[in-house]
């Protein structure tokens, strides 16, 4: 059985990608790679700068929808190209960056000083596979993935190793893979934990009750009673002429001097306001009003949108919408 290496394995793949077009820069350790691709007729394009292979793969993959492939050589190779992967990241455009640096520099290391003759190649294909598991968090996918480009399992031991060892420490770096981690951020990311996934579902905005009655700070206690004998609630928000929440005025706080007569004019707003113990703002996640609700201990919080008076959200009413979604989702 003819001997096969690296470069004919990684143009396996490519072909059955439908990759036909390399941007790349000559490395010693690349000769493998651009045989192969001789042989295959695969397009070559030869550039004068790594950063240039990096963009024009990047710009490829953009302008024809094709995966775009730069592959450079070890080292400052790959350091130049980091904009054009942050680039490509970034945007989720389809693009393969190759450039053999650690499982590279480890076989040449034990090639020289430890007295072994490893293939190079080969060793650059393990550091792909705890790249692959790092990135993915898929350790097992990347040990089965080179494994089965490469035609057998002689290298399963070294796969077993590096990607083992590279999911390990990215735990205890980042929580969520290349796929999930935009996801997570934004909040939007379901998980297997039941109470986190009911969370995600919500959207609290829907909750928030808008048509509480608002009040200024210089209305007097008469004009506060009338106001609140047109309300059928308990919570009466103040706000300024530019719609700028200075504070509220709870119905408990006028029960005992509200049928005063006397006081309708002497007692104003402005004496009765309380400060909220926080305020949410219309861009936060769920799990923030949450945490804010179980800091504060409060039923109610006023909601804002830059600074400006938006409602109130009532932590029954989202209890009452968790209730319903847990429902939906355990049905499910």
């Amino acid at each position: 059985m003819a001997k096969v290496d690296g470069g004919e394995l990684l143009m396996r793949v490519f072909d059955r990608a439908g990759i036909r077009t390399i941007f790349t820069l000559h490395g010693g350790h690349l000769d493998a790679i651009y045989q192969a691709a001789r042989e295959r007729d695969v397009r070559l394009v030869d550039t004068r700068h790594e950063q240039a292979a990096g963009h024009a793969a990047d710009g490829w993959a953009r302008t024809t929808g094709q995966p775009g492939v730069a592959i450079v050589t070890a080292g400052p190779g790959v350091t130049d190209c980091t904009t054009a992967i942050a680039n490509a990241y970034l945007d989720c455009v389809p693009t393969l960056f190759i450039g053999g640096v650690t499982g590279f520099l480890l076989a040449s290391l034990l090639n020289r000083f430890a007295g072994v003759d490893l293939p190079d190649n080969r060793f650059v294909l393990v550091g792909m596979a705890g790249t692959m598991a790092a990135v993915m968090h898929a350790p097992l996918t990347a040990i089965f993935l080179i494994a089965e480009i490469t035609g057998g399992y002689t290298l399963l031991i070294p796969l077993i190793i590096t990607s083992t060892t590279a999911y390990i420490t990215i735990r205890g770096f980042e929580r969520h893979s290349i796929y999930h981690v935009q996801l997570a951020e934004r909040g939007e990311l379901i998980t297997h934990d039941k109470d986190k996934a009911v969370l995600t579902m919500m959207d609290w905005k829907k909750e928030i009750e808008r048509d509480l009655i608002t009040v200024r700070s210089s209305d007097n206690l008469g004009e506060l009673v009338r106001t609140i004998a047109k309300s059928n609630r308990n919570i009466f928000p103040v706000v300024d002429e530019y719609n700028i929440l200075e504070g509220v005025v709870l119905l408990d706080d006028v029960r005992e001097i509200m049928f005063n007569s006397e006081l309708y004019k002497t007692i104003f707003v402005k004496d009765l306001v309380t400060i909220p113990p926080t305020y949410l703002d219309v861009g936060e996640s769920i799990e923030v009003v949450m945490e804010a609700f179980t800091k504060t201990d409060a039923w109610n919080l006023p909601v804002l949108d830059k600074g400006y008076y938006v409602g109130f959200v009532s932590k029954s009413r989202l209890y009452s919408t968790y209730r319903d979604l847990l429902i939906q989702f355990s049905e499910e």
